[in-house]
């Protein structure tokens, strides 16, 4: 189901996305970094394996933005003038945009499901920063967290919406008590987020019920590349048996 929230905070004004259902219990939402999206091929073949499977239902979205990601492939905008067009985009506009998506969310599974879900983040670079800010929000039914490339801070704050984060205290005080289950996946070769800022958060987590860090030898930032060799199709691999396991661990513990 394809739905559009007309509370975006720049832009367009539009926030985009995708719900697809899949499992009566469980919802997990994709949040994406910056000037990314989670409406594209890689993560729609991973869904395809969840729907399979009856894992979970699944949001993918995209946040408020001038120019459209399927545009600016379209239009064959390189990265550095893209990421320009968010130039006066902030953080906390950010952050207000994945606020209404995982309400959106949470509200249309409350509506079909007639119970609050089991809920599920998989925080991609600046989307694990993001997702940090809702944990004491939504910890009652908050089962699982997984971050991708993501850490306490990012390496880059060349643009406003990396400048204007908040200082990692802030970031790591959301994992105080969080008590669900947490794994983090960074690629050793990642220059935007470096892999110890992903062992901080590690660290700091004291009360997880789970958690496992897996370190990836040779992958990027955006783990298309392992050693020069395409991995999408590996990192798919891994994360859809995390969250297969988080799932199944989560239906044994919050019975």
């Amino acid at each position: 189901m394809k739905f559009s929230i007309n509370k975006g905070s720049y832009g367009n004004k539009k926030i985009i996305g995708r719900y697809i259902k899949s499992n009566k219990n469980n919802l997990t939402i994709f949040i994406h970094g910056s000037y990314s999206t989670t409406l594209k091929d890689k993560y729609f073949n991973l869904v395809k394996s969840i729907k399979k499977q009856k894992l979970t239902d699944v949001v993918l979205f995209e946040t408020s933005r001038e120019i459209s990601y399927q545009n600016r492939i379209k239009q064959n905008i390189s990265h550095e003038k893209y990421s320009a067009t968010f130039d006066k985009k902030t953080f906390a506009d950010e952050l207000s945009d994945v606020k209404e998506v995982v309400k959106y969310s949470v509200r249309h599974f409350r509506l079909v499901r007639k119970k609050n879900p089991n809920l599920h983040f998989v925080g991609i670079s600046l989307g694990g920063i993001l997702q940090s800010l809702l944990i004491s929000k939504y910890k009652k039914y908050l089962r699982s967290v997984i971050l991708l490339g993501s850490g306490s801070r990012t390496n880059y704050l060349n643009r406003p919406i990396l400048s204007s984060m908040p200082d990692k205290s802030k970031t790591l005080s959301n994992y105080e008590n969080f008590n669900g289950l947490l794994t983090i996946i960074h690629g050793i070769e990642d220059k935007s987020i470096n892999p110890k800022y992903s062992n901080i958060i590690f660290s700091h987590v004291k009360k997880a019920r789970y958690k496992q860090m897996i370190l990836i030898k040779g992958a990027d930032h955006r783990f298309t590349m392992i050693d020069g060799k395409p991995c999408e199709e590996k990192l798919s691999n891994i994360v859809l048996n995390i969250i297969k396991q988080n799932i199944i661990m989560s239906d044994l513990i919050y019975i």
